[in-house]
């Protein structure tokens, strides 16, 4: 144990150097001059993660130190920010780690079931939905994700990592709602709920069931988000744009800030599931769902893998003040 809280802390002193350099703030005002807006020059954002293949074989556990699954998890964060500092583009390198609330819901399970994909290649590069909403009485198998915290177990997480290394680095305890970003897009979950080329069949032939799921969906979506905010689980960091979350309009990020409005964030919306359907289509059977979540905040940014030359032209998305 203190192999890994010794290979921790040096990780932490070096990054929190970096988060320290001047150069941080003149990104946080580039960003905010930029996403208000203003002329700049064009603000360069590389981004990577975990699910990319190199970078899982480059952060796997064979070349970790740590021996605690816990500890090993902030030695990846870590690492890889230590690795995208090297890049020099324009991310801000915020001077605290994350650790998430412990919720029951999350990734692959938002609502109530075990999303399913089949894999193609078995390396973890090619899958395929495996829907289990196969008849529109399987939607009965669906829950409305509650917004419910462990808070002992957060408490504890937040505890160990600080220990470790909170003199160091503040520990920030992001205790947002599950519906964030992909998981509050609708899309997404609709793809591995119902199937990528079932969808598409359910707008043509069977529109009256999907735009019920559609309604369920949303209301379920806004229902988690609200009762974060009445809990006041909201913070300054519960925000994201896919780049950093700077502008005149919205609060800058600030660790541990509870009780924000979703007037004052950043929400972020994507339908890459639907870049092959009609503007028509992305309206009546994507847009008009999300529309409603999205009024709910200060800033929307829309898209990520799908054109949007098109799609956002048409009917609903002037409801909405969306920015890229």
């Amino acid at each position: 144990m203190s192999n890994d809280i010794n290979t921790l802390r040096d990780l932490a002193d070096r990054y929190a150097a970096i988060a320290a350099d001047p150069i941080q703030e003149q990104r946080r005002d580039l960003w905010t001059r930029h996403n208000s807006l203003e002329k700049t020059r064009v603000p360069i954002l590389i981004l990577t993660g975990f699910w990319d293949m190199w970078c899982r074989d480059y952060f796997s556990d064979a070349t970790l130190k740590c021996e605690d699954p816990f500890f090993r998890e902030y030695e990846k964060q870590l690492r890889l920010m230590l690795f995208h500092a090297e890049w020099g583009d324009d991310c801000v390198f915020e001077p605290w780690i994350t650790v998430p609330s412990v919720q029951p819901r999350g990734w692959g399970k938002v609502w109530g079931i075990e999303v399913k994909h089949q894999s193609l290649s078995g390396d973890g590069a090619a899958w395929r939905f495996a829907p289990d909403i196969l008849d529109w009485s399987d939607t009965g198998k669906l829950s409305w994700p509650p917004h419910q915290i462990d808070e002992a177990a957060t408490a504890a997480n937040v505890q160990k990592l600080g220990d470790a290394i909170g003199d160091i680095l503040p520990v920030h305890c992001e205790r947002g709602p599950v519906c964030q970003g992909f998981l509050a897009d609708i899309s997404t979950n609709l793809a591995e709920l119902r199937g990528l080329e079932q969808v598409m069949i359910d707008m043509c032939e069977e529109p009256e069931q999907l735009h019920k799921m559609l309604a369920w969906m949303r209301d379920g979506v806004l229902a988690n988000q609200q009762a974060a905010e009445i809990a006041g689980d909201y913070s300054q960091t519960t925000q994201n744009n896919q780049c950093m979350t700077y502008s005149r309009t919205t609060l800058p990020p600030k660790p541990n800030t509870r009780g924000v409005s979703r007037k004052n964030l950043w929400a972020y919306c994507a339908a890459q599931e639907f870049t092959g359907v009609s503007p028509e289509m992305h309206d009546e059977f994507m847009l008009s769902y999300q529309i409603p979540i999205l009024e709910k905040w200060g800033l929307t940014a829309y898209g990520c893998c799908e054109d949007l030359t098109r799609l956002l032209q048409f009917g609903g998305s002037q409801k909405v003040r969306i920015l890229y």
